[in-house]
């Protein structure tokens, strides 16, 4: 849906960012742009895949996501 409100230059705002699923090879934001009084700017996804990529040639291939971060990503935080 469309924003409550134009987000100008001088507007302060915050950004919210959550962990909304942590899956084997990738992890999914929530995001949300919020006017300092709670008022709704923008909200949006971001998908981040884990790839390694190969030193000599480049090439990206499907990774893992570290279980140490997964397990960081699906713990409850207060930040």
């Amino acid at each position: 849906h469309p924003p409550a409100f134009p987000a100008w230059v001088a507007v302060v705002v915050d950004v919210v960012v959550e962990v909304a699923e942590v899956r084997s090879r990738s992890i999914r934001y929530d995001i949300r742009v919020e006017k300092l009084n709670g008022q709704e700017a923008a909200r949006g996804k971001l998908a981040i895949a884990c790839v390694r990529m190969d030193p000599e040639t480049g090439a990206l291939a499907s990774a893992a996501v570290p279980e140490r971060m997964a397990r960081l990503l699906r713990t409850p935080s207060s930040i």
